[in-house]
């Protein structure tokens, strides 16, 4: 009944902003406003982003199966670009942010975590707007099962959004 109910919010977190993506008018940033797709790391599933001219907010919903005890997992974060580069012609951006992991599974744990990674945008002709980005993040970390405890935590995520005009 577990697992059932853990497929469940995963599949709708991946339909509802397909579904709800022609209802917003949101654009506001050249590269898209609005995206999903799936994110593979500290929590694998689905994520969900909105970008706006200066940060772009995300959520990711998954199970966490690297990087601690297996179970539920839900990160909230934002970012926004603080450098760029580029090898051969081709452009990334380098962006820093602030992100709030939330994970179900042999207890109850959560954190704060400072976050910097690298995206790339591009498009494929008649298809779409994509983003592809690589995350890290370190802070802080606090676990309830039985006993409260606090420590070090860190995650890490790699991704392919498909952004919405």
């Amino acid at each position: 009944m577990k697992k059932a109910f853990i497929v469940l919010l995963i599949a709708l977190a991946i339909a509802a902003p397909v579904f709800a993506a022609p209802a917003f008018d949101l654009d506001k940033a050249t590269k898209g406003t609005f995206g999903a797709g799936l994110n593979l790391g500290s929590a694998e599933g689905a994520v969900v982003k909105f970008d706006n001219s200066t940060w772009d907010v995300y959520a990711n919903v998954g199970y966490l199966v690297f990087g601690g005890t297996p179970g539920f997992s839900v990160e909230l974060g934002g970012e926004f670009k603080v450098s760029e580069f580029s090898i051969e012609d081709v452009d990334f951006d380098i962006n820093a942010g602030l992100m709030i992991p939330v994970y179900l599974g042999g207890g109850f744990g959560f954190g704060a975590q400072a976050t910097i990674g690298t995206s790339y945008d591009f498009s494929i002709k008649d298809i779409g707007s994509f983003q592809a980005y690589v995350r890290l993040g370190l802070g802080v970390q606090f676990q309830i099962a039985g006993a409260f405890t606090a420590g070090i935590g860190g995650s890490g995520a790699l991704g392919l959004v498909y952004l919405f005009k």
